[in-house]
Order: C-alpha cells, then structure tokens, then sequence
C-alpha cells in the first residue's frame, strides 16, 4: 500500500506507445477509447470506494480507501471536479472517524480532515473524540 502513497503525477494518455502502427487502427475506435479511457477507470472506482466504504468498514479498510483515493486524485487530477474529490474526502473521513484510525496513521488522517474542514469549528462536532487530539 505504500506504492499508492507516493505521488506519480497525471497519467499521460495521450501518447501512443512507440511501437504503435498507425494503419492497425480501426475507424472510430480512437473516439470510442478516449471516451472509456477515463469512464471507465473512475466508474470502476466509484464502485470500489463504496464497498470499502459500507458501514462497518474496518479501520484498516477506510485508510486504505484513502490511500487509493489519494492515488486516484494523483493520476486523474485533470479528470475529476474538485465537488467530486470533496465528495469522496468526506465520505472517507466519515468512515475513518466513525472506524477510529490507529494511532500510527494519524499524521495521514489529520491532512485529510484539514483538508476538508480547514477552520469549520461546526464540524468538528462530529469529529471522533480520538481525533482531537490531532
């Protein structure tokens, strides 16, 4: 899990593999992929994340959603709407108070809640009162 915690940047999509011959490509087919390309990935994750997520998630399982959350922001960042990302932030921290995170992994959920929150004094009524010490 630490490979998802280190930031890689966008994924250049754009570029076609050195190898890649031109006359093997099928008409219509570069519109089609380009649609999917990141449909598909973010559908996919949507529906990952909320497995993860479902009530009664372990502690272990709401840090790793995220992990890959975090991982995802990174590769996709010119495809996902920041409402979208807000979205998905506030689902993980719900989860990751409500799971109460190890001590250990403090210093990657106080970030997180920052992030969020920043100086919304009315949320942190809902904070776990194991994260106030953060």
């Amino acid at each position: 899990m630490n490979a998802l915690r280190e930031r890689r940047g966008p994924l250049d999509r754009d570029r076609e593999p050195e190898d890649f011959d031109e006359a093997s490509r099928a008409p219509g087919r570069k519109e089609k992929k380009a649609a999917l390309k990141t449909q598909t990935p973010l559908a996919t994750f949507e529906k990952v994340l909320e497995v993860m997520l479902a009530r009664g998630a372990s502690s272990g399982t709401t840090l790793r959603a995220l992990d890959l959350t975090s991982y995802v922001c990174d590769r996709l960042r010119d495809d996902i709407a920041p409402a979208k990302a807000e979205q998905w932030l506030r689902r993980i921290v719900d989860a990751i108070c409500a799971a109460s995170p190890p001590e250990p992994r403090l210093d990657d959920v106080a970030p997180a809640i920052m992030a969020l929150y920043g100086t919304d004094t009315e949320a942190r009524a809902t904070w776990s009162p194991k994260l106030h010490a953060v």
